[in-house]
């Protein structure tokens, strides 16, 4: 019968860590309980760290030395720059969207002209005993339209 070897969990990154080891072989962080009797001091953090390294994010064994691309100061500024890239995106394509709705109402009505006018007259005419019709027919759509608009209004929140 083979002995089983028993581990501990990583407390970073979750990974399977022998009881003999002291920092994690796959994060770099110290994985040594901290002492019953409590803190030296009371601010100070419930685990042991290993060496102080240059940013808070420990570096990966196998990244062979290199500077780690996402240090601390680094990070806020990465997120600020996708935050304002998401926002130039949604500008372009509203405004790319904006534009093409007005072009092909626009061509749409141009077109109509073209085709429907009577020397140079468009005239419309619409037969109101279907009134019903378009009635039943704008009772869904209504519906469906503020009940999304509605769910855009709380997924905004």
């Amino acid at each position: 019968m083979a002995v089983i070897q028993k581990k501990k969990l990583c407390w970073n990154c979750e990974g399977n860590v022998s009881l003999a080891d002291e920092t994690c072989p796959y994060c770099g962080v110290s994985v040594i309980p901290a002492s019953l009797d409590g803190p030296s001091h009371s601010h100070s953090p419930p685990y042991q760290m290993g060496e102080v390294q240059e940013s808070a994010i420990p570096l990966p064994p196998y990244n062979s030395g290199q500077k780690n691309e996402l240090a601390s100061e680094g990070i806020e500024e990465e997120v600020k720059g996708e935050q304002d890239l998401s926002v130039n995106e949604f500008k372009n394509i509203l405004l790319s969207l904006l534009l093409l709705l007005a072009g092909s109402m626009f061509f749409l009505f141009g077109l109509t002209l073209v085709l429907f006018s009577h020397n140079g007259v468009f005239t419309l005419q619409w037969d109101g005993s279907f009134w019903f019709i378009y009635s039943l027919l704008s009772i869904p759509l209504l519906f469906f339209g503020w009940r999304a608009l509605l769910k855009l209004d709380s997924d905004a929140e």
